[in-house]
């Protein structure tokens, strides 16, 4: 048998700004042998505890749905993929902005965003202002 153990912190700056997430799981044995899938369930256990962590922290995580499955050779391709639903309020494409950009701009603050583009535009205050900063970002890590 295995047990994870998770731990998570959140890293601010002086001012109190989030400025990243320290994250560790652990798996350890109590001796029993159940080999690899005996691990990876505890590794599950232990992504489960961070998420658990995470949201007891920042609120709920949102998590787009996995990709179908695809059409089987013998059927014709699709015409177009559907576009993905835009984020009903800007707060919810706040969230959404910093869950897939956070990584790339090193933070999940507003003055990340500024320092990773070396802009000092005010913070979004629509979801087309948060779209139009997602396409900036998309832009300059290309470029770079």
């Amino acid at each position: 048998m295995h047990a994870a153990t998770i731990a998570a912190k959140l890293m601010t700056d002086s001012t109190g700004q989030t400025t990243g997430l320290a994250v560790s799981i652990e798996i350890a044995t109590n001796g029993d042998d159940d080999g690899a899938e005996g691990i990876r369930a505890a590794f599950a256990e232990g992504f489960r505890l961070l998420r658990q962590a995470i949201e007891e922290q920042i609120g709920p995580i949102a998590v787009e749905a996995p990709a179908p499955p695809a059409p089987p050779s013998d059927a014709p391709p699709p015409t177009e993929a559907p576009a993905p639903a835009q984020p009903a309020t800007p707060a919810e494409a706040e969230q959404r902005f910093f869950a897939r950009y956070g990584a790339t701009i090193g933070g999940a603050g507003w003055a990340d965003v500024q320092r990773y583009l070396g802009s000092r535009a005010p913070k979004p205050r629509t979801v087309a202002d948060w779209i139009a900063v997602a396409q900036s970002v998309r832009d300059h890590s290309r470029a770079a």
